[in-house]
């Protein structure tokens, strides 16, 4: 059997991401945390003194005040925070009042390592450090959504990774940098953003509602499209080793994406890296059966592991190798119909399958059923069969079909059924 090439047509592109990036805030605004004078700190913390009442007094009058009112009481409870610390740098008390002052003052690095002192002095602080620390990032989100519409995208990137950087539990920020990047060309970038935005999801809290626990699967699902897309645009640009390194990072985050095996197959045929393929290619051909670029590439990669025996002088492993490679083309070329060009549209209530079917090895008009499965976002799978009449070979047909689907879908595989 010869050596067939695959086209570079034969990549499948991701997904396009939406034109407007910015991820809407889907959280209502933290309440302000109760005073510091109310704290208590298993019964250990200590009185509040005369610099602690004078600091909360500023950090009250600062919450009402207006302009420059605002920085001269934040700074008036710096002051009294200083004189505090000189006697007691140990009191959780005037730790909490920095961090609350220095991020009102916009000075996030500072208010951060204020704000995590407390904790580690008194870690019943936590529960009131969380949402300074929310309320923070939550302005420095708004500034770069601002930002952002007003037209400037440099601003809105800057705010956005101030954000991430100073509070790394929520995704939004990443999430808008990563589709910034993307517009802007800068893929490895990019990709790393949505990276990040992934990593952020997976500290949020378990328990939350419905509602919000779909918003973060969708939020996970175009951050993963956003990375495919990214692996795709570089295999493109011929950078193939780190295409290949983001497609085998997408299968591994979502083992359900087919586009994400098959662009990992490909990937790993052109880098000619055959062990590795064989594997990839034969995972492809389990959820994409009937995909004849799946079982070319699942043969090149048992010929030229056994060219590579054969050179070596290992004869009999090249000819066991050579036995499997003829049973894939063998299956190939036994498989009644290829499938090809399969779409996915969502819309309310239901999803559009379309694809279409080549003439292979079925008697033209013969009918050929295909169980599909499609994957939403929120873990729900919906199968829907299609019965095409078979082509002859050489010519093609189009199908389609309305999946009901109760959530977006996002990937696909599918199986011959009998008969």
């Amino acid at each position: 059997m010869t050596h067939r090439v695959l086209p570079l047509t034969a990549l499948c592109a991701a997904a396009l991401l939406a034109s407007t990036p910015a991820h809407a805030q889907r959280r209502a605004d933290p309440a302000r945390p109760e005073s510091m004078l109310q704290v208590t700190c298993n019964g250990t913390m200590p009185d509040a003194t005369l610099h602690a009442r004078s600091a909360q007094g500023a950090l009250n009058r600062a919450l009402v005040a207006q302009g420059d009112g605002k920085r001269f009481y934040y700074e008036q409870a710096l002051g009294h925070v200083r004189d505090g610390l000189f006697e007691d740098s140990a009191n959780p008390r005037y730790h909490l009042a920095a961090g609350e002052a220095h991020l009102g003052l916009g000075q996030l690095d500072e208010g951060g390592k204020a704000l995590s002192r407390a904790v580690e002095l008194c870690p019943e602080l936590a529960d009131i450090v969380e949402p300074l620390r929310q309320n923070a990032w939550a302005t420095l989100f708004q500034q770069g959504m601002d930002a952002y519409t007003a037209g400037d995208t440099a601003g809105a990137l800057a705010k956005w990774q101030q954000a991430g950087a100073f509070y790394d539990r929520r995704p939004d920020p990443f999430y808008n940098t990563g589709v910034v990047l993307s517009q802007r060309g800068d893929v490895q970038g990019s990709v790393a953003s949505f990276r990040q935005a992934l990593a952020a999801l997976d500290k949020l809290p378990a328990d939350t509602s419905a509602t919000e626990m779909q918003s973060r699967l969708e939020t996970r699902a175009v951050a993963l499209s956003g990375m495919l897309n990214g692996g795709a645009r570089l295999f493109s640009q011929d950078q193939l080793a780190p295409a290949e390194a983001i497609f085998r990072e997408v299968v591994a985050l979502d083992s359900t994406n087919r586009d994400a095996r098959y662009n990992h197959a490909l990937s790993l045929y052109k880098l000619e890296r055959w062990t590795e393929l064989e594997p990839v290619a034969a995972g492809l051909l389990r959820v994409d059966p009937l995909n004849e670029n799946a079982h070319v590439l699942l043969y090149n990669a048992f010929k030229f592991q056994s060219d590579a025996a054969r050179t070596a002088g290992d004869t009999a492993r090249s000819q066991q190798i050579a036995r499997r490679a003829i049973t894939v083309a063998e299956a190939q070329q036994n498989v009644p119909v290829f499938v090809d060009g399969v779409n996915l549209t969502n819309a309310e209530g239901s999803t559009a399958l379309t694809g279409q079917v080549a003439g292979n090895a079925a008697a033209a008009g013969t009918p050929v059923r295909i169980e599909f499965t499609l994957y939403g976002v929120g873990g729900g799978r919906f199968t829907h069969t299609v019965t095409v009449q078979a082509p002859a070979k050489g010519q093609t047909a189009q199908f389609e079909a309305a999946v009901p689907a109760t959530e977006a879908v996002t990937s696909f595989s599918y199986r011959l059924l009998p008969g």
